[in-house]
């Protein structure tokens, strides 16, 4: 998990980011793994994915946010896997500060709240398209696509 100093709250949250236009999820879910930890990972099967309605507050358009298995600390990463955080910007400004391995009993205390709809909005029509992988589990629903 790293934690990003653009948003309040001192969270911790999964490396992620837009895709580029025309970037399937998965490579999108490798590259920006890559930008914000250093590490090389395989994306392997989709565990979620979530509607994002577009946001007035903050301008961010509606989307897809697709969360993929990239592996488990320490079997995946050894001791040797080293985290490299982003460098900062001309001006000194960092995008990430700090990173941490975490289990789920440490959720509470480092990430964000849930979001109260995260599970009760319905995806929009076009989201039941099919997806590559058969055990991707549909965020509103919690069932396996078949």
């Amino acid at each position: 998990m790293v934690r990003p100093t653009y948003k309040d709250g001192g969270y911790y949250q999964l490396p992620g980011g837009g895709a580029h236009e025309g970037e399937p999820d998965w490579e999108a879910t490798r590259r920006e793994v890559k930008e914000e930890t250093g590490l090389e990972v395989k994306a392997g099967w989709l565990l979620v994915k979530d509607w994002m309605p577009y946001n007035e507050a903050t301008g961010h358009a509606a989307g897809h946010n697709f969360v993929r298995y990239c592996g488990t600390y320490p079997v995946d990463f050894p001791d040797g896997a080293k985290i490299t955080l982003p460098i900062a910007d001309a001006e000194g400004n960092r995008e990430l500060d700090d990173y941490r391995w975490l289990d789920s009993a440490e959720a509470d205390r480092y990430c964000a709240p849930t979001r109260p709809d995260a599970y009760a909005q319905p995806s929009p029509p076009s989201s039941t398209a099919p997806w590559p992988n058969s055990n991707a589990v549909n965020a509103s629903t919690g069932r396996r696509r078949r």
